[in-house]
């Protein structure tokens, strides 16, 4: 009996989490933004492409190598 309730609830455990694992969406403006990478959930965080969403809403974005910086113009 406890291996079959240790079973039911390591079960439940995952049901329950891949519940969660919805696919993250951008939207500007109604329209939604494909962007590569796609924004992702790790650490209960939601890491979004920071450049794609600049330049969807009209900035120009640059890579300061030499500084290591990025540079956003709008």
């Amino acid at each position: 009996m406890k291996k079959i309730l240790c079973f039911a609830l390591c079960l439940a455990a995952f049901f329950s989490a891949t519940a969660y694992a919805e696919e993250i969406t951008v939207e500007i403006d109604g329209a939604e933004l494909l962007c590569e990478p796609p924004p992702i959930n790790t650490d209960d965080r939601v890491l979004v492409p920071m450049r794609a969403i600049f330049e969807a809403l009209g900035a120009d974005v640059e890579w300061d190598g030499e500084r290591q910086r990025v540079i956003i113009e709008t």
